[in-house]
């Protein structure tokens, strides 16, 4: 599945609502789809691409974030799948003055430690 694909087909199962796709990459195999999506639909977003048979992203990889200044913290997570060997992230923007976003940990377990250093560096509570 080609990272344009796998964009658009995470935005399908999330129907599209303030979702917004975009392919980066260096080429040579290294592009991925980035999935922007409403920090009310992070959770669910995460979780679509977990159990979707297509997008099978079965593995966590990262989580962290990067202050975008006056827009707020962009959240980032790369996901990956090993049975099909692609990889997705998901991305929001959580406001700077109220930074809060839904846990992924009980999606993914291992994101947790993600979740503690990301408060602790950015100050984003994860309930």
């Amino acid at each position: 599945m080609t990272p344009e694909d796998m964009g658009a087909r995470l935005a399908a199962l999330l129907g599209g609502d303030g979702i917004r796709v975009s392919v980066s990459g260096g080429g040579a195999g290294f592009e991925r789809a980035t999935v922007d999506v409403p920090p009310r639909r992070w959770a669910q977003a995460v979780r679509a691409a977990r159990n979707d048979p297509g997008l099978a992203c079965d593995f966590f990889d990262w989580l962290s974030a990067v202050d975008e200044q006056d827009e707020g913290f962009a959240v980032v997570a790369h996901l990956w799948s090993t049975t099909a060997r692609h990889g997705l992230l998901v991305r929001t923007v959580v406001a700077r003055d109220a930074p809060r976003l839904a846990s992924v940990v009980d999606i993914y377990p291992g994101a947790a430690w993600h979740e503690r250093e990301t408060h602790e560096m950015f100050g984003i509570a994860f309930d």
